[in-house]
């Protein structure tokens, strides 16, 4: 989309009628310094008035300045329109870029504040953090919006903060101490359940730099486009599940207590407003639209089980509750 200064066909029976209707034209007579008549305009229709305008002798002033100020002041008014395209461009891609990481500060708020972790799945950590690393590498070989491409990064530093602060009030708060599990243990019993945040960045690490050399593998060669095609679907097939396992964790626990509820509000809010972007974008390939719808469906789901489930408790037998310090 682009704004582009309109030109004007002096042979328009509408801009002959504006002209004359923007000028009221008064002679004043001949200014006596040889520099011809000198004519006062006033324009009807915007806050330009008492013009003074000189003219030479003999010449058909009256037109000749209604079509230079009606020039101008269509000028003014794309101008105008260009500061309003470049301010909500500038304001839509702040959205997309930051939009993402929004929803989770109320659930990092939430975490710290009632020293409970239990409700918020981890797993949604995981699905980010594959989706968007995997987007990164996707855009080497298919340059899209570079707008997503920084998203990309904002929301991995997100995730990794959000698996800091639930690993580390599961830690403070586990009732009964159980063995360290550790990434390098591979154990797919415990998979993404480790009890350090270490591990969890090693195997950030791990995939990085393994689809960094199948990358780097494909690059240049002729399998390089449909390489580039699978990760870029892959990609947005792992991100539309982006809320599955929360929705999941809370129709296990049949509770949703210790979930943000402002952040399922902008989840919904930021999915259905980024799938209405990606509709009416061309750039942006369709794909893109059934990822979001995916994900607006998933949001909704999860608000029945807000409204239905509430603040039930956790089921019995959950692994933390909160733990009083010692007292000396």
């Amino acid at each position: 989309m682009s704004s582009n200064v309109s030109s004007i066909d002096l042979t328009n029976a509408s801009c002959i009628s504006n002209t004359q209707h923007i000028n009221s034209s008064y002679d004043i007579g001949d200014s006596g310094g040889g520099g011809g008549n000198f004519i006062i305009s006033t324009n009807t229709s915007s806050t330009l008035s008492n013009h003074l305008v000189p003219i030479r002798p003999g010449q058909r002033s009256g037109n000749e300045f209604g079509f230079r100020l009606l020039s101008a002041l269509n000028m003014a008014e794309e101008a105008n329109k260009s500061t309003i395209y470049v301010v909500a461009n500038l304001v839509n891609s702040l959205f997309l870029m930051f939009g993402g990481a929004l929803p989770y500060i109320p659930q990092y708020l939430e975490i710290s504040e009632k020293n409970d972790a239990e409700g918020f799945s981890m797993l949604v950590c995981f699905i980010l953090l594959i989706a968007n690393i995997t987007r990164i590498f996707y855009w080497i070989g298919q340059r899209y919006n570079v707008v997503l491409l920084y998203q990309s990064f904002i929301m991995i530093f997100v995730m990794f903060a959000m698996i800091e602060i639930c690993v580390r009030v599961k830690q403070r708060t586990t009732l009964v101490p159980s063995k360290n599990r550790f990434f390098f243990d591979f154990d797919m019993k415990y998979f993404w359940d480790w009890t350090d945040f270490i591990s969890y960045l090693e195997f950030t690490a791990s995939y990085t730099v393994l689809l960094g050399l199948l990358t780097y593998s494909f690059y240049g060669t002729q399998a390089c486009r449909p390489y580039t095609e699978a990760i870029g679907y892959f990609s947005l097939l792992v991100e539309s599940t982006l809320a599955l396992p929360q929705l999941i964790k809370n129709q296990h626990n049949k509770s949703t207590k210790g979930l943000s509820k402002i952040m399922v509000a902008l989840w919904a809010t930021g999915d259905i407003y980024k799938t209405i972007v990606f509709f009416f974008d061309e750039q942006i390939s369709k794909p893109f639209v059934v990822c979001g719808v995916c994900q607006i469906t998933i949001d909704l789901l999860i608000a029945v089980q807000v409204y239905f489930y509430g603040q039930n408790v956790h089921p019995k037998g959950s692994l933390s509750v909160p733990i009083k310090p010692a007292q000396s």
